[in-house]
């Protein structure tokens, strides 16, 4: 007759410990460890699928460059947000509280962080409707010509003819007139 173990006790006594408590919250180690590991394997899962992306877009050859930029892009950008969620699940945080503090963070948007969303949303315009693209020789209005290093959330990367990188804002490259 072969016995099957009943239960296998896997409870590791120091991943409960109480880092801090704030009112009905409270943070354990075993869930910070949780949090740091799923932010970790976030940005790697956002590495390694736009690498993949980029692989397979440059063997196959229908996919121009800046389009695979662009894609790449929103891969990452849907990748940390997909894992940003899963991260604070780890913490503790029901979907529910997250609705919560989404509703504060958009009163918070709206109040203070105007410059930074308007940056964030002029880079996916820029992404998206390729009037600005990786690659690109532009004229900025202070009359510095430079070419088009990286669009970033926030920022484009120039360099200049000088070899001197400038960050211009995705406002500015949106709003401004670029020849």
């Amino acid at each position: 007759m072969i016995k099957v173990p009943q239960e296998i006790d896997m409870d590791i006594p120091w991943l409960d410990q109480k880092l801090f408590s704030l009112g009905k919250f409270s943070l354990e180690i075993g869930e910070a460890l949780s949090f740091v590991t799923v932010v970790i394997a976030t940005f790697i899962i956002s590495k390694v699928l736009r690498l993949a992306f980029n692989r397979i877009a440059s063997k196959q050859g229908v996919i121009q460059h800046t389009s695979a930029y662009v894609i790449g892009r929103i891969i990452h950008y849907i990748v940390l947000f997909i894992g940003f969620i899963i991260a604070l699940t780890a913490l503790g945080f029901e979907i529910t509280e997250l609705a919560l503090v989404a509703s504060a963070l958009g009163v918070g948007i709206g109040l203070g962080l105007q410059g930074l969303v308007n940056n964030f949303v002029s880079g996916l315009v820029l992404l998206l409707e390729k009037t600005v693209k990786v690659g690109d020789f532009v004229e900025l209005n202070n009359g510095m010509v430079g070419e088009v290093i990286a669009i970033h959330m926030r920022s484009t990367w120039i360099r200049t003819n000088d070899n001197v990188d400038l960050l211009i804002p995705n406002s500015e490259m949106v709003s401004n007139t670029i020849p």
